[in-house]
């Protein structure tokens, strides 16, 4: 074995992934259009800091295995702070994906 790695990924999302793991944080140099490969990225990598970077969280609904990625922003306007999946998101507490059955 020679250690090599393949990810067959998005070379341009990939970049800012790489970036969000140096820096913690999204570079200057996202581009909007890339959002949905990089949110692709995140979840596959299991990056969570850069899914709430990107203002989504992972929720697994019911007893599906399935991972569902909710926009942080619409689940509270959405559903409100007070609703269960609200106050799971406003609660550094608890680390997604959040469970809801």
């Amino acid at each position: 074995s020679d250690n090599t790695y393949f990810f067959d990924r998005s070379g341009k999302a990939f970049s800012f992934v790489l970036d969000y793991l140096k820096e913690k944080s999204l570079p200057s140099s996202f581009i909007e259009s890339e959002r949905h490969q990089l949110l692709d990225d995140a979840h596959f990598f299991e990056i969570e800091g850069l899914l709430v970077e990107l203002d989504v969280v992972p929720v697994l609904v019911g007893t599906n295995t399935e991972v569902v990625l909710l926009n942080r922003t619409e689940v509270l306007e959405n559903l409100g702070k007070n609703s269960r999946l609200g106050k799971m998101v406003l609660d550094d507490s608890e680390s997604p994906p959040y469970t809801i059955k």
